[in-house]
């Protein structure tokens, strides 16, 4: 014999059981909104794929099989014949210190940040900033 209190608890946990698919489906839901930009630089930073196979040959740290892998993701990508390359990188040897590249990536973040407020037209206040 169960004592009544076990009794109300087993029951309860019944009724729970069977309230939460229930529960489950009548919920309001979280709704995400993804959206995304795409880094755009100036079209002077535009090279060709055999300038930007080269500058990695020439330039330290890639081997030749890594020269080649670059050379097929590129092929496969499907970008176009011209991609970007970071300021830096248009100078043989590159430049390759923390400075220059604290300015490469404020000019990536900073500008496709820029790009998607102004794309979504959402007010600073969305994001988290300032209210108007």
């Amino acid at each position: 014999m169960l004592p009544p209190r076990a009794l109300l608890h087993c029951g309860s946990l019944a009724q729970l059981k069977r309230l939460k698919p229930l529960y489950l489906m009548l919920r309001p839901r979280t709704v995400y909104l993804v959206d995304f930009v795409c880094f755009r630089t100036k079209p002077k930073c535009r090279v060709p794929f055999a300038t930007f196979l080269d500058h990695s040959r020439v330039g330290p740290g890639f081997d030749e099989h890594s020269v080649r892998f670059m050379a097929w993701l590129l092929e496969q990508s499907g970008l176009g014949e011209e991609t970007c390359l970071p300021y830096v990188q248009h100078y043989i040897p590159s430049s390759r210190d923390l400075e220059s590249s604290r300015v490469e990536a404020e000019v990536v973040i900073f500008s496709a940040i820029d790009d998607l407020i102004a794309k979504t037209a959402r007010r600073e206040r969305a994001h988290g900033g300032a209210p108007p």
